[in-house]
């Protein structure tokens, strides 16, 4: 504690006498980098705070709401199907590869399966996700 006083007494001292004396920058929020060199700033830099939600119109929320049921219905519904169809003979007997036998033979594979598989429920969760985190903000 005393060597900081004698610090600043030994700074103020300096800038009466008009000696050099060390530039101190203050950095604030909105400008990242020094100031010039004031040091005259008397207080902490405030920072504002967030301004208030804006009033939502009701057509907003159900707007919202429609495109959350939307959003939960597709991810569930491609969750399943991808969880599902891997395994079914859909997808061993698909026409569409059949001119494919190196495509084939790779979908074929337990691995691909099980890796398409996940992404289905990594789907599933995704849309479990959205409808519990689901928050409207009223005023």
């Amino acid at each position: 504690m005393l060597g900081k006083r004698r610090y600043w007494e030994n700074l103020s001292a300096r800038a009466a006498s008009n000696l050099s004396v060390p530039r101190l920058f203050i950095m604030n929020f909105a400008h990242h980098g020094p100031d010039g060199g004031d040091t005259e700033r008397k207080g902490p830099v405030l920072v504002m705070p967030p301004p208030p939600p804006r009033k939502t119109h009701r057509w907003q929320r159900w707007r919202n709401r429609l495109f959350l049921g939307e959003l939960i219905f597709i991810c569930l519904f491609m969750g399943i199907l991808l969880v599902t169809v891997p395994w079914t003979p859909y997808w061993s007997e698909n026409s569409l590869i059949a001119g494919y036998p190196g495509l084939h033979e790779l979908l074929m594979h337990d691995f691909v399966r099980g890796l398409i598989s996940g992404l289905g429920l990594v789907d599933i969760y995704l849309a479990i996700a959205e409808a519990v985190h689901y928050r409207e903000y009223f005023e």
